[in-house]
């Protein structure tokens, strides 16, 4: 029974997987070629649903701020702040972000001065 779960849940699960993939690349299609208000109504979905890749590419448009997008560093800010959250620290032990939490303490004291 446990293996028919497993095999329903992988053949639902498939299709989304790859609707979710082909979103993200028409995503990347639309930013690089500068359609940039394009992109963001292809990628703020994603983003809601915590793809971090795509929360990385909203908040680099929102910071750079490019024709026909009003620069926001507040949304900059938290679409980073998210991707970082829903992508790398998933990666990571509580030990590795004090760590990195260290890291950025140490460099922003020394000026930038003392950054690995």
């Amino acid at each position: 029974m446990k293996k028919l779960l497993l095999l329903l849940t992988l053949l639902l699960w498939l299709p989304i997987a790859q609707a979710t993939k082909a979103e993200l690349q028409r995503g990347l299609d639309a930013y690089k070629s500068g359609d940039f208000r394009n992109a963001i109504a292809i990628l703020k979905p994603l983003a809601k649903r915590g793809h971090a890749e795509a929360q990385y590419i909203l908040g680099g448009i929102y910071y750079e701020g490019p024709v026909g997008v009003r620069k926001d560093n507040v949304l900059a800010y938290m679409w980073l702040s998210l991707a970082i959250k829903d992508g790398l620290t998933q990666q990571m032990s509580d030990a590795n972000i004090a760590g990195a939490q260290d890291l950025v303490r140490r460099c922003m004291r020394s000026n930038y001065e003392d950054c690995p």
